[in-house]
């Protein structure tokens, strides 16, 4: 159990993220007091609470592993620990930003569903058990929720440390458990709760739940009922994810004596909990609002790189409404478009050669009707960032196309591409006549401005993104009229965002991406005579910032090999090569995957003139 409040607990760990986590280690003791130059203080506890939910790959308390990593400057936080302290700091500098603070309160529900009671080895959460409380004890009619679900866990945290038998048994039974308010000097019950009524009469008649047995659970579990905004871990989650809380206690509860999230429950180094909560979800079909709660922690954590003004990500103009990113492949060209949309509604799509006006617009499809088949239009991405833009005019909408050079834009966009010119208030410069059946959808959608006259016109607050890699851009050229109704912006390679990622050929042996690519770059763009094919800072993105051996074979060295080099084999231009007891050699992709192939991949770097990290 986390003995804090959310805020609270990030603002320690904002203070050590800022202080001896970033700074190499220059003391022998591995005792966190003495390195803190504190005694008697709750730090060891903190410590605890940070590596039970995540946010530390090593124990600060048990494992001298941390403190040897920080002596070698090597970083100790998890991912999630880097996002906690993002989207923390930003809160701290802009208390109202409501993205920020959604994120914040996505962060609170990963750390509550850690929190969990064991009784004879059977590990339930905390947000579980109080969700079948609440099963069990429904809210009442005119009664506060606040009060209600204070006085529900202060209930719960007593019988829990007084008679966790009797909880248990319930729960496995299935059964409406008896609650008590307990007395924490005198042990004497001040209030029982066998059904919802109980519950309200002991709000109604003010049941001090002052000095009760386990205090501390109800009010860092809920908070002050008595405020507007309760900071209590469960009420932040529940009021804002409870459709997610409601998931996980669904699949806890059917697996209860095989608990899947024991594993969450657990504490090991190097831990990756969202990534072994997404495979359980996964596995159980219940994905979608998952998806959603990591969809809100992304935006936080990006609002929050803008805050802190950390991103090098370009801004873009909100004047300009269309607009095509376009750069090397891999240097986040996507990245900036969602960074640039951060929390905003937006519809997706990706162009492929396939994709023609059907699939960009819409058309009449089969569809089932019960048991009969009938046709009717089906609307696609361009039709719904259409319809939502004009249904919600104070409100920017983005239709984002990725890899836009990958269809043919001429067929896809058709007719269409004349509202791509923009007058000075953000609309089309010029209406046109969509065909009957785009026409008659868009009339059963709404009325007015939408659809005149079977016209349509694109509105101000509709913006168009699209991705590019230019070195693709021989697939389907753009004419000339296209292109000149976009506003172009690069996205070149960012070699500093690059060092924090490693290629690891083996346990010993590292290099960084960084000065790989710095000295690849420069041999791909003498050899093609352009940057178009040169390797992006994020042209790979592993797990924890390593790239493994299997990755760098299979992504980079293959796409040097089958797109820059393969035709160069045997000639001066080619990088596949290695030296031998002075002598030059040759090697084609396919010998990468013979059984030397790690000192191949090594003498290739060292004859490449990459350097290892010491």
């Amino acid at each position: 159990m986390i003995y804090s409040y959310t805020d609270t607990l990030l603002d320690k760990w904002i203070e050590w993220s800022e202080g001896f986590l970033s700074q190499k280690l220059n003391t022998t003791t591995n005792d966190l007091n003495t390195i803190l130059g504190t005694s008697g203080s709750d730090n060891p506890t903190r410590a605890n609470e940070f590596f039970r939910i995540g946010l530390l790959n090593f124990e600060l308390t048990n494992s001298p592993k941390a403190f040897d990593n920080l002596r070698k400057s090597e970083t100790i936080q998890s991912h999630l620990g880097y996002i906690a302290y993002l989207i923390a700091k930003a809160k701290s500098i802009e208390t109202n930003n409501q993205i920020v603070n959604n994120g914040f309160n996505a962060l609170s529900t990963f750390f509550l569903i850690q929190q969990y009671e064991e009784y004879n080895s059977q590990k339930i959460s905390l947000a579980s058990i109080l969700l079948f409380l609440i099963e069990k004890f429904p809210l009442p009619t005119n009664c506060d929720e606040k009060s209600y679900l204070r006085y529900l866990t202060a209930g719960m945290f007593c019988e829990l440390n007084t008679d966790k038998e009797g909880i248990y048994n319930a729960i496995n039974s299935n059964a409406i458990p008896i609650l008590r308010i307990i007395d924490g000097k005198t042990k004497a019950s001040r209030a029982t709760f066998i059904s919802s009524n109980d519950i309200k009469q002991a709000i109604d008649s003010s049941v001090s739940l002052t000095d009760i047995v386990y205090q501390k659970g109800s009010t860092f579990f809920i908070g002050n009922h008595k405020s507007d905004s309760p900071r209590g871990l469960f009420y932040l989650s529940y009021s804002n994810f409870s459709e997610f809380l409601n998931d996980f206690y669904q699949i806890e509860f059917s697996n209860l004596h095989n608990n899947p999230f024991e594993v969450i429950f657990e504490t090991t180094q190097n831990q990756n909990k969202i990534a072994d909560i997404k495979s359980i979800f996964s596995i159980n079909n219940k994905s979608q609002n998952l998806k959603e709660l990591m969809r809100t922690l992304e935006e936080g954590s990006l609002e929050a790189i803008k805050i802190l003004g950390w991103s090098k990500v370009a801004t873009v103009d909100p004047s300009v409404k269309n607009v095509i990113f376009y750069g090397s492949p891999g240097t986040g060209k996507s990245f900036t478009v969602e960074s640039n949309t951060s929390g905003q509604s937006k519809t997706r799509i990706t162009f492929h050669p396939e994709t023609d006006y059907q699939s960009f617009v819409g058309s009449y499809k089969p569809v089932m009707d019960g048991l009969t088949i009938k046709y009717e239009f089906v609307p696609q991405a361009f039709t719904k960032a259409y319809c939502q833009a004009w249904l919600n005019p104070d409100k920017p909408h983005y239709l984002i196309i990725e890899e836009i050079n990958r269809g043919n834009c001429a067929q896809i966009f058709g007719d269409l591409f004349q509202c791509l010119d923009r007058d000075e208030t953000g609309k089309s410069k010029y209406e046109i006549d969509c065909d009957k059946d785009l026409a008659d959808y868009l009339k059963k959608v709404f009325e007015g401005k939408g659809i005149v006259d079977d016209k349509i016109i694109l509105p101000a607050n509709l913006f168009i993104y699209a991705t590019m890699n230019t070195s693709d851009q021989s697939l389907f050229p753009m004419d000339s009229a296209f292109k000149r109704r976009w506003d172009w912006e690069f996205v070149p390679i960012d070699y500093d965002d690059a060092k924090q990622l490693t290629i690891e050929v083996d346990a010993a042996t590292k290099y960084n991406w960084s000065n790989f690519i710095k000295n690849i770059n420069p041999k791909i763009k003498e050899l093609t005579g352009s940057e178009d094919k040169q390797l992006g800072n994020r042209f790979v993105n592993p797990t924890n910032k390593k790239i493994t051996l299997d990755q760098f074979k299979s992504k980079v060295l293959f796409y040097l090999w089958s797109e820059i080099y393969k035709d160069e084999f045997g000639t001066q231009n080619s990088i596949f090569k290695y030296e031998d007891n002075g002598e030059i050699k040759d090697f084609q992709f396919g010998e990468l995957y013979d059984d030397n192939s790690t000192e191949l991949v090594k003498s290739f770097l060292k004859f490449n003139g990459i350097e290892k990290e010491l």
